[in-house]
């Protein structure tokens, strides 16, 4: 992490994994700095890909607290952004690889 536009960077930290379980997945981090909130999307589970939600962090990562489950079954790859209208869009390949799905939750 870096707070001064890749000047210096941050001592390097693990996530604890019950508090953000992952399947080792490629997941998705997203960050609001005018909210100072990191959002971190993934299959939420340590030991299959299922279960895709969203956790975030009020302090640069440091701490993490649930946010909203975007679909409790399948899910793997994903990728995050804002709507227009404010709310948090998740991207995730769905239920064995089979389509491509898009949830929405509110920040």
């Amino acid at each position: 992490r870096s707070d001064d536009g890749a000047e210096t960077w941050a001592t390097l930290w693990e996530a604890d994994e019950s508090v953000l379980p992952d399947p080792r997945c490629e997941a998705s981090l997203l960050g609001d700095p005018r909210a100072g909130i990191l959002y971190f999307g993934n299959p939420s589970s340590a030991h299959s890909r299922q279960n895709y939600s969203v956790h975030i962090s009020r302090d640069g990562g440091v701490s993490w607290e649930f946010h909203a489950e975007v679909y409790s079954g399948g899910s793997a790859y994903s990728d995050m952004t804002f709507t227009a209208a404010g709310d948090l869009a998740c991207l995730f390949e769905k239920d064995g690889y089979k389509e491509i799905a898009v949830g929405v939750v509110s920040k």
